[in-house]
């Protein structure tokens, strides 16, 4: 008898365990940066502050939730790219700070190694994907205008501006009339949508807001929004199920673009 009861607590408590092990695992799928990506990290930020474009950088984003599988007739060769590198992750990821369309993927090349079939396989992902891919040297110091000029010959629409016609008096009351307009059209999508409209999954878009301040962990084992996520006009509610749904708050600009 004292054995099955001992049985059974090892059994109740192995699953405790378990459970908590589960949850930790999921508040924290991130590792701590290494020295040289603090390094960059820090060089990066700093470059791209003195861009006429803002952009916001994300470090360790899955490979997998910036490149999906593509359609068409190269599909299952693509697929079976896709399989070497959903475990990936780029270094950096660089998006628009206001749309947070990804512009660029970096990825930090260690101890001068050769180039290996994973890097052929990555640089012909983001070619089919149109996404911009730069390498860098992974080393303890970077110098600011060097990564800045990387950026600007890899992003050349960083540097163009578009010339702003002279306006009568009128035209420009008008003009600003329209402008008011358009800021004051706010879409209000939910996860799903706004991921739809970005070409992302949706947890990745997920992720991207939990790193940008948008989102954290609650009590409850379930991502819930951040005050600054709520000063950006998202709401969230719990669905029948127990499921928490968000819906974001995206300014209307021109044709398809947005802002959260």
């Amino acid at each position: 008898m004292d054995g099955a009861l001992y049985l059974t607590l090892a059994l109740a408590l192995a699953l405790v365990l378990w459970l908590l092990w589960r949850r930790r695992r999921g508040r924290s799928t991130l590792r701590s940066q290494t020295a040289e990506e603090r390094a960059f990290d820090s060089t990066l930020n700093a470059a791209l502050a003195g861009l006429p474009v803002p952009i916001r950088a994300f470090a360790r984003v899955k490979i997998a939730d910036v490149l999906a599988p593509g359609r068409g007739d190269h599909r299952s060769d693509w697929l079976a790219e896709f399989a070497q590198l959903r475990d990936k992750q780029f270094d950096f990821v660089l998006c628009d700070a206001h749309s947070l369309a990804m512009l660029a993927a970096i990825e930090l090349v260690r101890g001068g190694r050769r180039k290996r079939s994973h890097d052929v396989v990555v640089e012909a992902a983001c070619q089919r994907a149109q996404l911009a891919l730069l390498r860098f040297p992974a080393q303890r110091h970077y110098q600011q205008d060097e990564v800045r000029q990387a950026l600007i010959e890899a992003l050349p629409q960083l540097t163009q501006r578009k010339e702003t016609p002279t306006l009568s008096p009128e035209r420009q009351d008008e003009a600003k009339a329209e402008a008011a307009q358009a800021e004051s059209s706010v879409l209000h999508l939910s996860t799903e949508e706004l991921a739809a409209r970005l070409g992302m999954r949706p947890m990745a878009l997920i992720e991207l807001f939990a790193k940008q301040g948008y989102l954290e962990w609650a009590e409850d084992g379930q991502m819930q929004l951040t005050e600054e996520g709520k000063r950006k006009g998202a709401v969230q509610w719990d669905d029948p199920d127990g499921g928490r749904q968000f819906q974001w708050s995206v300014r209307h600009r021109g044709q398809g673009s947005g802002q959260g």
